[in-house]
C-alpha cells in the first residue's frame, strides 16, 4: 500500500518530476552532479574533470541552477558549487544501486 501512496504523490508533482530528471538526462550533468555531491568544485576544476570547456560546464551548472540541484559559493574570483538538494543524492545512490549490480 505504501507504494501505491507514494505514485499518488508523484502524479501530484509529475511535472516537478519530470523537470528534475531531465535537468539530470545529460551524461555530463550527471558526472557533475556525482562530483558535486562528493566535494565542492570550482568550474576550472570541473571542466578538467569533464574533459570539456569552463564555457560549456557553466551551461551545464546554469541547468542546474535553474532546478535548484546545487549552489555556487564566491570565493574571491572563482565559485564553488555543490549539490544542495537531497533529492538529487537520493537519485544518484539509486542510480548506482541499479547501474553496481
Amino acid at each position: 500500500m505504501a507504494k501505491v501512496s507514494a505514485l499518488h504523490g508523484l502524479i501530484h508533482n509529475a511535472d516537478d518530476a519530470a523537470a528534475f530528471l531531465v535537468a539530470m538526462a545529460q551524461s555530463r550533468r550527471l558526472l557533475a552532479l556525482c562530483k558535486l555531491a562528493k566535494q565542492e568544485i570550482n568550474v576550472g576544476t570541473l571542466a578538467e574533470e569533464l574533459g570539456i570547456s569552463q564555457s560549456g560546464v557553466s551551461v551545464h551548472l546554469n541547468t542546474l541552477k535553474a532546478q535548484k540541484l546545487i549552489t555556487g559559493r564566491r570565493e574571491g574570483t572563482e565559485i564553488f558549487y555543490s549539490v544542495t538538494s537531497p533529492r538529487v543524492e537520493r537519485i544518484l545512490i539509486a542510480l548506482a544501486g541499479i547501474y553496481l549490480r
